[in-house]
C-alpha cells in the first residue's frame, strides 16, 4: 500500500525519498485525493507534520479550519503524548470517515500505533476535544 499511496500523491511529502515507513501525512493526503478528488495545494515545502496542518493552512488562508468535525475532513492531533509522557512537536493526523450522533469519530490513519501501520478506530468526543486537542480541516 505504501508504494501505491506514494505514486498517487507523487511522493509529495518525500517519504520514499527519505526511505520512511508510510507516514500519517502521506496517508491523509492520499485519502483526500482518493475520496474527494482534491490535490492539496501546499503553501510550504517543509515542516508539514500532521499536528500542524491546521496552522499551516490557517496562516496561508487556504482551506477551512473547523472546530467541530465532519465526515471527509482531516483531524489534526495537536497534542500526542509519547510513552515517557512528553508531548511530540509533530502531532498526528487522521482522516475522519464518519461522525456519530454522540460526537465520537471513526478515523482511518497510518503510522498509528506504530511505524507504517494502517489503522481504523473510534475516538470519543472527550478524547478528540481534551486528550488530543483536535483541529479539523475541511478541504471541500
Amino acid at each position: 500500500i505504501t508504494k501505491k499511496v506514494r505514486e498517487i500523491i507523487k511522493d509529495a511529502l518525500n517519504g520514499a525519498k527519505n526511505d520512511y515507513a508510510l507516514q500519517c501525512t502521506e496517508y491523509v493526503q492520499y485519502r483526500i485525493k482518493d475520496k474527494l478528488g482534491i490535490d492539496i495545494k501546499w503553501p510550504v515545502t517543509s515542516g508539514r507534520n500532521g499536528g500542524v496542518w491546521w496552522k499551516i493552512f490557517q496562516d496561508a488562508g487556504k482551506y477551512k479550519i473547523i472546530i467541530e468535525p465532519k465526515s471527509n475532513c482531516a483531524m489534526c492531533f495537536t497534542e500526542v503524548h509519547r510513552k515517557d509522557g512528553t508531548i511530540t512537536n509533530e502531532g498526528h493526523i487522521a482522516f475522519v470517515e464518519e461522525v456519530f450522533v454522540d460526537g465520537s469519530l471513526k478515523v482511518s490513519e497510518a503510522n498509528w500505533p506504530g511505524d507504517g501501520i494502517y489503522n481504523e478506530r473510534i475516538i470519543s468526543k472527550s478524547d478528540w476535544q481534551n486528550k488530543y486537542k483536535a483541529r479539523f480541516i475541511d478541504f471541500v
